[in-house]
């Protein structure tokens, strides 16, 4: 059987503002049959992202390819015109992007989006589009398939846009579809549902797919084959069950280690009596919009919360959007916001204490005069924490801080935080949908749904302990390193 896609040596670099020349990806090959899923797994900077986006056509700003080829269907698209680039756009290869929202435009209905594709291209009558837009809505399980092409893109969910922007891509009958990373933004419970539709379709149209991933849970219920990606070069590349069991590369084990961090279990300090502790939220309700008769906000966001924290120990929260965790985040930083910080620093001990600052979080002094869009994401969460540090606090609120970050860069994020606990006797409250993280972190979980706490549980207790049902379809919820994962999980009702 012929591949349907296969590049070959290629490499492409970058030119700086400063004219300098990085070498971006270094020499890599790869080959796709029809209607097979290659992941590609790595963390920021590995190249990931710009392999895919050549199977567009595409390089990014200051980008060049200065050698290989990349063939779909045959075709070099590295010699094509723009124009024949143009025309392989949307058609034989499309793309779905980890941003739904930046991909929509806020003033077009949905379908009117959905089709642009068929209508720019030609490819059918507009009757007939509108007609398979339907169909895909409904393969994709979205709501109301019927209707739900009126909406705007601020009338649905995150979950249900993400979805939307596979029915875009797939409106041509692509042979080829690009994942660039489409539900690192989503809930546990809502990543399941896109995941499935997403699945499901691909099967159904026997199409060929490139996900883009860090990841490795995730890729694991939908790709046949792994890409392990480090600095620009391929580091080992298998079948998915190879890849997850039989690891070769020291790289892949140090990924799939950090997936699977160990249990923050500690013991508690043997003490007559209870500690004081350092945060104490009691039946807090919040909310927005006019006031009630009963004096409630109209929308209550946080329902009589009660929490206690002790020092030195760390409370996680984890609930889908919308359960209150930031919520209560934002009250709680409201309430103990510390003042102390504000001291008019002498210009000398301002940078000293800068300087002491950058050392607490393992950040070379000379990063303190980059702007934020030259650090990493990694650097820029510790920039954020030296930030927190600076006021010298007793608590400090951790609010998705790893959630945009690849799993090892993620893993050592928390491990300066333990670090950080055990030198300067913090308290964390660690807010999170990711259960693994919390587990690494935290010595109590807090689960949140509709701004109510449902239950709290000790770390010793996950995830078997849990009892209330929102607790358990949380816990279920979570991907697993098990390629036959997905396909056991019952659909949600």
């Amino acid at each position: 059987m012929q591949n349907l896609v296969e590049i070959r040596d290629l490499r492409l670099e970058a030119t700086t503002d400063a004219g300098n020349v990085i070498p971006i990806i270094k020499g890599v090959s790869l080959d796709i049959a029809p209607g097979e899923i290659l992941a590609l797994i790595g963390e920021s900077g590995s190249g990931k992202t710009t392999i895919a986006l050549t199977l567009m056509a595409h390089t990014r700003r200051g980008c060049r390819i200065t050698g290989g080829s990349v063939r779909v269907n045959g075709r070099d698209l590295v010699t094509m015109t723009e124009r024949q680039r143009q025309a392989l756009r949307g058609t034989d290869v499309a793309y779905v992007p980890q941003s739904a929202a930046a991909a929509f435009n806020p003033a077009l209905t949905l379908m009117d989006q959905v089709i642009e594709v068929a209508r720019i291209h030609k490819l059918m009558p507009m009757t007939q589009a509108r007609r398979k837009a339907v169909d895909l809505f409904r393969a994709l399980t979205l709501p109301d398939p019927e209707t739900i092409g009126a909406r705007y893109p601020h009338q649905v969910s995150g979950g249900q846009l993400q979805r939307l922007s596979a029915a875009m891509a797939l409106i041509g009958d692509p042979q080829l579809v690009i994942f660039d990373e489409p539900t690192t933004a989503l809930d546990v419970t809502t990543q399941i549902e896109v995941l499935r539709a997403f699945k499901s379709v691909m099967r159904a149209g026997h199409m060929a797919g490139v996900y883009v991933s860090h990841d490795l849970a995730v890729v694991a219920q939908i790709a046949d084959r792994i890409a392990v990606l480090r600095g620009g070069e391929v580091q080992e590349i298998g079948t998915t069950d190879q890849i997850l069991h039989r690891p070769v590369h020291p790289y892949t084990r140090e990924l799939l280690a950090a997936f699977e961090p160990a249990t923050y279990a500690r013991p508690l300090p043997a003490t007559a009596e209870a500690p004081a502790p350092v945060l104490d939220v009691a039946n807090v309700t919040a909310g927005y919009g006019p006031l009630g008769p009963d004096g409630k906000p109209f929308k209550l966001a946080l329902k009589d919360v009660s929490c206690r924290l002790d020092r030195g120990r760390n409370l996680g929260v984890i609930g889908e959007s919308g359960s209150g965790k930031s919520t209560l985040a934002s009250v709680a930083e409201i309430l103990s916001r510390p003042l102390d910080f504000y001291h008019g620093l002498t210009s000398p001990a301002r940078q000293a204490r800068l300087h002491q600052l950058l050392d607490m979080v393992r950040l070379p002094k000379a990063l303190a005069h980059r702007l934020p869009g030259e650090l990493s994401g990694g650097q820029k969460q510790r920039v954020n924490l030296a930030r927190a540090l600076a006021a010298n606090p007793e608590v400090i609120l951790c609010d998705e801080i790893t959630s945009a970050l690849d799993t090892v860069v993620a893993a050592a994020v928390i491990e300066l935080l333990k670090d950080l606990q055990r030198d300067l006797d913090l308290s964390y409250v660690f807010i999170s949908h990711d259960l693994s993280t919390v587990q690494a972190i935290c010595d109590q979980v807090m689960v949140m749904n509709d701004g109510a706490v449902v239950e709290t549980l000790g770390i010793d207790q996950l995830p078997d302990g849990a009892r209330h049902p929102y607790s358990k379809l949380l816990f279920n919820s979570l991907p697993q390193l098990d390629p036959g994962w997905l396909d056991r999980v019952p659909v949600r009702p």
